[in-house]
């Protein structure tokens, strides 16, 4: 059994368990105070709002620069090796580790993803083979989303389960049910996903929102609207943004405009489809519940969820365990897939016509389909 699944089970023993202790209270107030600085605080770096999180990998990723290529290229060529021998060999090495089996024995669609993102990663490290792979619009571009992508994944998974294990999400899951569930059609818990994609980073979202719905905490439907609607913008990518339109000196209104329509977008989406039409099922089964009982107030039933949460978050030797299992899950299992399809589509953005000529909207509003029309 994994480590999430023992922690869930740990959780469900203590149902009954409704005390709030000094020690407990504690160990939720405090761990769940620096994960909120580390992923929500924003401060000013530079000039600039930036978060702790993006202040430390933005050193690393400094620091490393010069190694950052060759670390992406090995990952996933490694995942993709990995991948193949898996799928051809079935060797008993990775069949009896539940960690290796989970990174690499995946279905013949994905492997050959992966496959496909290991030749691109080799052909754009070393700049040969066909240059439509590893021209400057293409290859290189993820080369260089992924040499930063590495290291925000890198210092996310070891310092995230500070956010989500100490009770924090339960505290606030508890206390704005009310709001999100009926606004957003997702538990109350997912306003730290909020947060941490709309003020910290989109790819710390990405994080949480994953590691959530694989610990039985968000249906596959809650967690695709999370990741579609939640994670699409970020304070300090707007900033930037702004900067780049030359509208930074109205950037309270900018961004505004932006939180509105973010929202009125996660009002919608989820309850369209193709979001709305995803089964609302869990990757595995967690008894966790958000409803407050009768004769209990919300901010009470809220720290005695908190408390009963940081109880079984474990040591601080099981907190980097944890942090090292989702690094290789992101590291050796999205970082090739990213490779392979973000590729593809920027040779097909960069080098045919698909994007431009599909649908074209004139000055006069009309379109056409398929083909460009001269005004």
């Amino acid at each position: 059994m994994s480590e999430s699944l023992k922690q869930v089970d740990e959780v469900d023993e203590l149902e009954k368990d409704t005390s709030i202790d000094r020690k407990g209270l504690l160990k939720f107030v405090l761990p769940s105070l620096f994960g909120a600085f580390i992923f929500l605080f924003p401060i000013i770096d530079g000039g600039a709002f930036n978060i702790p999180l993006g202040i430390i990998t933005e050193y690393f990723i400094d620091l490393l620069a010069a190694f950052l290529p060759t670390i992406v290229t090995i990952v996933i060529v490694a995942s993709t090796v990995m991948s193949l021998i898996s799928a051809i060999f079935k060797p008993s090495f990775i069949q009896k580790s539940e960690t290796l089996t989970s990174l690499f024995d995946v279905n013949i669609f994905w492997t050959l993803t992966r496959t496909i993102g290991g030749i691109f990663a080799v052909m754009t490290f070393w700049g040969s083979g066909w240059e439509v792979i590893y021209s400057e619009g293409t290859g290189q571009v993820m080369y260089g989303l992924l040499t930063s992508l590495i290291v925000w994944f890198f210092v996310a998974s070891f310092l995230m389960p500070y956010l989500i294990n100490f009770g924090i999400m339960e505290f606030f899951g508890t206390l704005f049910r009310g709001v999100i569930k009926p606004l957003f059609t997702l538990p109350g818990r997912s306003a730290i996903d909020l947060l941490a994609s709309w003020i910290g980073n989109v790819n710390v979202g990405v994080v949480i929102t994953r590691e959530q719905y694989e610990t039985g905490y968000y249906t596959g439907r809650e967690a695709a609207a999370i990741a579609t609607c939640f994670s699409t913008v970020s304070l300090p990518f707007c900033l930037v943004i702004a900067g780049m339109l030359g509208v930074d000196h109205m950037f309270p209104i900018f961004y505004l405009t932006i939180v509105i329509a973010g929202v009125v977008s996660a009002v919608i989406m989820p309850r369209i489809p193709p979001i709305s039409k995803i089964p609302d099922t869990y990757y595995t089964e967690n008894h966790y519940e958000e409803n407050v009982p009768e004769n209990v107030s919300k901010f009470r039933w809220a720290v005695e969820q908190a408390v009963k949460r940081a109880k079984v978050a474990g040591t601080f030797k099981d907190q980097i365990k944890q942090g090292n299992d989702i690094f290789l899950g992101i590291a050796f299992v999205l970082m090739p897939q990213v490779m392979a399809i973000g590729t593809i589509a920027l040779i097909i953005a960069e080098f045919t016509p698909f994007f431009s000529n599909y649908i074209i909207t004139n000055y006069s509003g009309t379109r056409t389909y398929g083909t460009t029309r001269s005004s």
